[in-house]
């Protein structure tokens, strides 16, 4: 019977290692002399892993496999502010490129003291520098290893019932269109042209697009570049990809009829969870905005800040929805959220909208 990750279990900075049946998987398991061929970061309802064409983020809700194909890996001990910056360290190398030679080149530099010849990616190197990053060294060289290294040291648990079976309901969403991915393709349809062009022109490559903000920010022609890759990728255009998916999320009439369907601790848990997912989104945005105030005035960034805004003001309109829901549904179990801290988010994020420079 087919499974996929359950949600609820899972926690920030877990690691993720799969199997599957192809010919690479077969190999890489034959190399390594384990039963695992790739290696995952879980970053709160969201996994980033690094494949064929770089580093790239997955929705988890979509997954679905075989049992014995996947298992979860949880350092015991980990506070929620290491983990907080482990996936964020994971997080900044989305669209980095992925390096096959050196993928391959790490049955035999492991052992060694070498450093990555570069800045590109492949699965275990990513989850062990992003935990190197913090100072967790999950094998002695964290730029060279294999999947299984990555939980051969002391302290990993394997957690036990990450796993759920796949539902009829699993089956309907997997049928919608999954916005991380149209998002994603967004980010390499920006990066992937500019790397080349910018590499072309003898302006050096772009790595991620933490880089390419930083190029931009610093070079004119640099900028002329990517405010042109920008706006032809799509990017600025996915705002409110969610609403297609998620549209009880931006009508309150809509979620309440919803929320009629369960019982009551079933409505307890969705506004519980809708209200984390705003609550950690909204703080990802304010975070990128404060850092593009940082870098200036050039064309790449404002266009990139202007469109943080707009997606801060669709966290407002969220915002507000969900306060109605929650001020005419009286689902008031232990763990809701309260509507005053619903409230008083809302009100913080309107006041930073009104002082919106541009």
């Amino acid at each position: 019977m087919p499974v996929t990750y359950d949600l609820d279990v899972l926690q920030p900075g877990d690691i993720i290692l799969s199997n599957h049946s192809g010919k690479v998987s077969r190999i890489v398991r034959r190399w390594t002399k384990s039963p695992w061929s790739h290696a995952m970061l879980y970053i709160d309802r969201t996994i980033v892993h690094a494949v064929g064409d770089g580093v790239h983020t997955i929705n988890p809700q979509r997954e679905k496999f075989e049992p014995g194909e996947v298992a979860v890996y949880r350092l015991s001990g980990l506070t929620p502010l290491q983990a907080a910056a482990i996936c964020e360290a994971a997080r900044a190398r989305v669209g980095t490129r992925y390096t096959t030679w050196e993928a391959v080149l790490s049955i035999l530099l492991r052992a060694s003291k070498l450093e990555a010849l570069g800045q590109n990616q492949y699965c275990s190197r990513l989850v062990a520098q992003a935990y190197h990053a913090l100072g967790i060294n999950l094998h002695s060289n964290p730029d060279h290893c294999f999947p299984s290294d990555l939980i051969a040291g002391a302290g990993w648990i394997r957690v036990q019932n990450a796993l759920r079976p796949w539902t009829p309901l699993d089956e309907q969403l997997r049928k919608t269109r999954d916005t991380l991915k149209a998002d994603q393709d967004a980010v390499f349809a920006f990066l992937r042209p500019l790397d080349w062009a910018s590499l072309l022109t003898f302006h050096g490559r772009v790595r991620d697009a933490n880089h390419a903000w930083t190029r931009a920010a610093n070079s004119g022609f640099v900028d002329l570049l990517a405010s042109w890759f920008l706006r032809r990728s799509g990017w600025l255009d996915n705002e409110r990809l969610d609403e297609e998916v998620n549209p009880h999320r931006y009508n309150s009439a809509a979620f309440l009829s919803g929320l009629k369907t369960i019982t009551f601790s079933e409505a307890a848990r969705v506004l519980q969870s809708e209200w984390q997912v705003l609550f950690e989104m909204t703080g990802r945005i304010l975070s990128a905005l404060q850092h593009f105030s940082s870098l200036g005035t050039a064309r790449t960034i404002l266009l990139i800040k202007n469109y943080e805004y707009r997606r801060l003001a669709v966290m407002a309109e969220r915002a507000e929805v969900l306060l109605q829901v929650m001020q005419s549904s009286k689902v008031t179990p232990p763990g809701h959220p309260s509507e005053p801290a619903v409230s008083s988010h809302l009100l913080s994020v309107r006041a930073i909208l009104q002082r919106r420079p541009f």
